[in-house]
């Protein structure tokens, strides 16, 4: 359903950068859990990230929602996506470690959009949130990998998306969550500026079509 919605929505969806996920993969190997932080410009922005982690590849893949637009949105529960109750701090915390429960030592994948809100792809600072810090100090440390959203106007009528995947980076647990929220602000910051630079300048040769 998801997919025919983004074949009527979307003109295409391009990726670059799947290899970097391999290790998560079914079979992969790889044990250590990983978050996936993206940005949050658009609607599609929830339903990208299943396509790909379950329709393209083979991930043990999950994201969050704010709690009441889960439940107005039913649909992205069945695939996969996990409430946040964010009411107040105690219970967005409360949250996140029973993610973070669930994700330990099982080489789970988890989609975060850290700035917390929807906001234009050109915005900086990104203004991203400390809680995909709070995950990686409750995991004991993890993988990080960037994910930056695009959606480009052309000829259709419908928008093109493109979706630039960076190489996973180590964090431990003991970085603080300010620096290491810093952190990765700096690194999505740099993949959204990546993916500018490529689309604007037509470098968009290692980019494969997950929808066309």
């Amino acid at each position: 359903m998801l997919r025919l919605r983004a074949q009527r929505g979307l003109s295409r969806v391009m990726v670059r950068g799947t290899e970097h996920l391999a290790p998560w993969d079914s079979g992969g190997g790889e044990r250590r859990p990983l978050l996936i932080v993206a940005n949050h410009s658009s609607w599609w922005d929830a339903v990208l990230p299943v396509l790909l982690s379950l329709d393209v590849l083979s991930l043990d893949a999950h994201g969050l929602m704010d709690a009441v637009q889960l439940k107005r949105y039913g649909l992205f529960r069945r695939v996969g996506l996990l409430p946040v109750d964010r009411s107040n701090r105690r219970r967005a915390l409360l949250s996140l470690d029973a993610v973070a429960e669930e994700m330990r030592d099982r080489g789970r994948v988890l989609w975060l959009f850290p700035q917390g809100q929807l906001l234009p792809a050109e915005v900086r600072p990104l203004g991203c949130e400390p809680g995909a810090a709070w995950l990686v100090a409750r995991l004991g440390g993890c993988a990080v990998v960037p994910v930056a959203f695009r959606y480009e106007p052309c000829a259709h009528q419908r928008h093109e998306a493109y979706l630039g995947i960076g190489e996973p980076r180590w964090f431990p647990s003991h970085g603080g969550l300010r620096a290491t929220t810093s952190e990765i602000e700096r690194m999505l910051t740099a993949q959204l500026d990546l993916v500018r630079e490529e689309v604007a300048t037509g470098r968009t040769e290692d980019y494969r079509p997950l929808i066309s």
